[in-house]
């Protein structure tokens, strides 16, 4: 399939002559390095909150930003990558994307300086330059930031001085990149730790805790472990002594998961450290992370939106759903699939979870217009039973008689599908 997926056709001429990572590049730091000192280094004129871990990611970043929004901070910026719809997306700024023409604008700038270099940056180095140049030229009071892969040689970590270093977790994905061992992918994120910065890690098995705390005991860092210094009591959120506590009711009542609720303690406690205690609670209610468990509901059908897409994703999807279904649904209610997925992912194993979890739930497989996308008939081929295929433009109509969709598998396929599902435009932060 040769069609340019809508990550890569944004409209914006110089990000669309970027080239995008093909899943096997090597990664290095001097191409950003270079594009980012030419343009005057602007990532370090900004106070930042920087966030890596293999799932969880841009939930954290999202729940950080919305409590920072709530206490009233101006120009709460937020980088994550990828966009799901639209590129300005990389860059949220008060709750909403980027102004398009600010972005072309910037993008204008940052081809004058890598074409004064004679360098090509990729298209994350590209977009990333950009949202470091806006954030400094609109002074934003703090940039949350997702790290795009990794860690220690990801384009984020430019960043000299974060005043916040978030791990959230760690699992398996890109090991071809970052490492077969839990051990090696976590000394891979944790590279991201920096003198100064307070360290605060997610909860993750015992070999990655270990070397994340080793990368911040070689700085010196305050460090805050959840389990240890923060967690969830029989009936409370515990952020530090007695005295500083929030309802766990609260986290239940606003999550389908308990990955998701760790992803918003995390988030609290990050937010409680740098002073914003008394805004957590509206902060968290106030974040929306779009296509994340997102539950959308059309006439008589329901469609949950999820980018999950790896097997830790999927685990934390199962746990989500099954907490969905016993809580909102009929045991009668008809429940299906539909997935796409990336070859360079670990989609067999995705498969092997979701199929054994739910065996009695029919999947309909499509396929994303990724170069990388997996065909659907190959998908279909290892599930087997009755399963099905489907092109992209006809899954309304393939489960029009289904009462509850989950749609997993790939950012790509909830990129392209959301628009056709909702009008609600993307925001982390609901205004109402």
């Amino acid at each position: 399939m040769n069609v340019k997926h809508p990550q890569f056709n944004t409209g914006i001429p110089y990000f669309d002559r970027l080239k995008a990572w093909n899943g096997k590049a090597e990664y290095k730091l001097e191409v950003p390095r270079a594009l980012l000192a030419e343009l005057g280094n602007p990532q370090d004129k900004i106070k930042t909150i920087h966030v890596a871990g293999t799932n969880g990611k841009g939930s954290v970043c999202c729940y950080i930003a919305a409590i920072l929004q709530a206490a009233g901070e101006q120009k709460v910026a937020m980088h994550c990558s990828p966009h799901l719809t639209d590129v300005c997306e990389r860059m949220i700024i008060a709750g909403r994307p980027v102004n398009k023409r600010r972005l072309i604008e910037a993008s204008e700038v940052v081809e004058r300086a890598a074409d004064k270099l004679g360098i090509a940056p990729s298209f994350f180095e590209g977009t990333l330059a950009c949202v470091f140049l806006i954030a400094a030229e609109q002074e934003v009071s703090w940039l949350v930031l997702e790290t795009g892969l990794g860690g220690r040689l990801d384009a984020t970590n430019l960043v000299k001085a974060p005043e916040a270093v978030v791990i959230t977790n760690i699992g398996y994905d890109h090991t071809h990149i970052l490492g077969n061992t839990l051990g090696e992918i976590a000394r891979e994120k944790a590279g991201i730790v920096k003198p100064g910065a307070k360290v605060f890690v997610g909860e993750m098995p015992k070999v990655a805790n270990w070397e994340v705390l080793a990368a911040a005991k070689k700085y010196s860092c305050e460090v805050f472990v959840q389990g240890d210094d923060f967690y969830f009591s029989e009936s409370e959120v515990v952020l530090a002594e007695q005295d500083s506590v929030l309802p766990k009711q609260f986290f239940e009542k606003n999550s389908y998961s308990q990955a998701k609720r760790n992803n918003m303690l995390l988030a609290a406690k990050v937010a409680f450290e740098l002073g914003f205690f008394e805004f957590i609670e509206f902060g968290l209610e106030k974040a929306v992370w779009p296509a994340r468990f997102e539950v959308i509901e059309r006439d008589s059908q329901t469609f949950i939106l999820d980018v999950a897409h790896n097997p830790d994703g999927v685990g934390v999807l199962v746990s989500s759903l099954r907490e969905y279904v016993a809580k909102n649904k009929k045991e009668d209610s008809s429940i299906a699939f539909v997935m796409s997925a990336l070859e360079r992912k670990d989609w067999k194993k995705m498969l092997e979870i979701l199929s054994s979890e739910f065996p009695d739930y029919p999947f309909v497989f499509t396929r994303s217009s990724h170069f990388q996308a997996v065909d659907p008939e190959e998908l279909r081929e290892f599930v087997g039973s009755e399963a099905s295929t489907v092109e992209l433009s006809e899954i309304e109509k393939a489960v029009s008689e289904i009462d509850l969709i989950v749609l997993c598998g790939s950012i790509f396929l909830a990129g392209e599908v959301r628009p056709m599902l909702t009008k609600e435009p993307f925001s982390i932060f609901n205004e109402s």
